[in-house]
C-alpha cells in the first residue's frame, strides 16, 4: 500500500497543476495588448502632440493635489502654499517644455529631461511638506532593510 501511495499522490498532484496550468497559458497567449503598446510612446515625437501631453499630466496631477489636500484636511494657509508652490513648479516644467519643442519636434532624451525636472519637483515638495510616498501604516517613514522602521 505505501509504494501505491507514493506514486498516486505525485500523479494527483501533477494532474492538478496541469488542469491549473493549461487554461491560464491558454488565455495569457490571446491577451490583449493594444493599451501598452498604445502607453509606449514614439519618439520623436511632434511638439504639438508632446504639449497636449504635458498639459494633460499637469492637469490632472493638480487635481490630485487638491484632492488630497481636501482628503487629508490641510490649513487652509498650506492649501495655499502648497498650490503656489505646484504653480511655480509647473511654470518651471512648461518653460522647459517650450525650449524642448522649439524645433517642432521632441526626442527621446529631451523628454526625459522633462520628466526628471517633474520628479525632482515633486520630490522636493514631498519633503517639503513632510508627504511620504506609498502605503501602510508606516508610510513617509524612512525605513531600512527589508522595510523595517530605522
Amino acid at each position: 500500500m505505501l509504494s501505491i501511495r507514493k506514486i498516486i499522490r505525485p500523479a494527483a498532484v501533477a494532474l492538478a497543476f496541469a488542469l491549473v496550468a493549461a487554461p491560464v497559458a491558454a488565455h495569457a497567449e490571446g491577451k490583449d495588448r493594444s493599451a501598452e503598446v498604445k502607453k509606449q510612446r514614439k519618439f520623436p515625437m511632434p511638439a504639438e502632440s508632446f504639449n497636449k501631453l504635458i498639459e494633460k499630466r499637469l492637469t490632472k496631477a493638480r487635481e490630485h493635489l487638491v484632492k488630497a489636500l481636501d482628503k487629508r484636511n490641510v490649513p487652509e494657509a498650506t492649501k495655499v502654499q502648497a498650490t503656489k508652490d505646484f504653480d511655480a513648479g509647473a511654470a518651471a516644467v512648461r518653460s522647459l517644455s517650450a525650449k524642448v519643442r522649439a524645433d517642432g519636434t521632441v526626442t527621446k532624451e529631451e523628454a526625459k529631461q522633462v520628466r526628471d525636472l517633474a520628479k525632482d519637483l515633486k520630490q522636493k515638495a514631498r519633503e517639503k511638506y513632510g508627504i511620504g510616498k506609498g502605503k501602510g501604516k508606516n508610510k513617509g517613514k524612512d525605513q531600512g532593510q527589508h522595510g523595517r522602521d530605522v
